[in-house]
């Protein structure tokens, strides 16, 4: 009985002191928790923090392009001097665009949108030493300018509409003589020439394509702008079909009329050749681009760096440069979109 009563003391006296080492532990905690050269100390020194490789945060992010050092990373210059490969061409490519799609407007909104632009100019005969009486003819149709009397200052456009007669027109007023087929030709082609404002949009969307000076902009610019000089071509071949019956026949009636060729023809010539130059550059410029990108030497804005402490960043690595490496990828660039 005196044994049994001895443990159980025993026991009791173990416990007693186990509960006040484990009182004296949790104070001594709450002690250092409170302290503030502790809270110094965890503000100090941060647990080490190895970022997902595949995920990143916003101050991962930042540092990306701040270095250790306090120096700007080489991102941006890296980026202008790629882009300086090929802008100058590429830039010449885009213009070249533009200004055939400004061409083919011209060519567009000739007579009898605005009188003075033709593709075919007549001068008739009768006219005076003030007046010099001519017939414009456009896309939408003709004009009469400077009709007699020289009291007037007359200028006669006649409704826009696509197809129109040009033959019977100048039957009537200078008497040219026309045959059946030379007529028929000549007035059923003036239908085709709807292709002078879809040539001059798509000419205009295949400038905005290029503008971006991507690799799939450059490609679909270049794309479109073939689509456009197809169809400027077409266009073109007509005008001199068309017109050149109403020439030859006007020249060579032996009324004293004169016909020429003006300005809506010689601009959708010119805007045909730039079509054809510009599809072209662009074109090479996406190509030499992508050529440029697959270069061993070739730096983009993903590509990793070394800073000042030997750390690396970039695709796939972290800060402390223990990361593994990811799969290398570019931000790609769509022109416009």
């Amino acid at each position: 009985m005196r044994e049994t009563a001895h443990r159980q003391r025993l026991i009791s006296a173990s416990n007693l002191q186990g509960t006040a080492h484990l009182a004296t532990n949790r104070f001594l905690a709450s002690q250092l928790a409170s302290s503030p050269s502790r809270r110094s100390i965890r503000q100090s020194s941060p647990p080490p923090r190895i970022p997902h490789p595949f995920t990143s945060s916003p101050t991962h992010l930042h540092r990306h392009h701040i270095n250790h050092s306090g120096q700007r990373s080489s991102t941006a210059s890296a980026t202008a001097s790629n882009m300086a490969r090929t802008s100058p061409l590429h830039w010449i490519g885009t213009t070249f665009l533009l200004l055939a799609s400004i061409l083919l407007l011209i060519t567009t909104i000739s007579a009898p949108v605005i009188k003075d632009i033709a593709i075919l100019k007549v001068t008739l005969t009768n006219h005076t030493d003030i007046r010099k009486s001519s017939v414009t003819f456009g896309t939408f149709g003709h004009c009469i300018l400077d009709v007699p009397p020289v009291q007037t200052d007359q200028d006669f456009c006649f409704p826009k509409h696509f197809g129109y007669k040009p033959a019977v027109i100048m039957s009537q007023i200078d008497g040219s003589g026309f045959s059946e087929a030379a007529a028929v030709s000549a007035d059923g082609l003036t239908y085709a020439m709807i292709l002078h404002p879809i040539a001059c949009g798509i000419a205009f969307i295949a400038f905005l394509l290029s503008v971006g000076a991507g690799i799939v902009g450059s490609a679909l610019g270049a794309l479109v702008a073939g689509v456009a000089w197809i169809l400027t071509l077409v266009v073109m071949a007509i005008d001199f079909a068309l017109f050149g019956i109403i020439k030859k026949h006007v020249n060579s009636d032996g009324s004293g009329s004169r016909a020429e060729y003006s300005t809506g023809m010689w601009t959708c010539l010119a805007a045909m050749i730039l079509l054809f130059l510009g599809m072209f550059i662009v074109l090479f410029t996406c190509f030499s681009k992508r050529k440029a990108k697959k270069s061993p030497g070739y730096k983009s804005a993903g590509d990793t760096y070394t800073t000042g402490n030997g750390h690396r960043h970039g695709n796939g690595y972290d800060d402390a440069g223990m990361g593994t490496r990811n799969t290398h990828t570019r931000k790609k660039r769509f022109g416009i979109f």
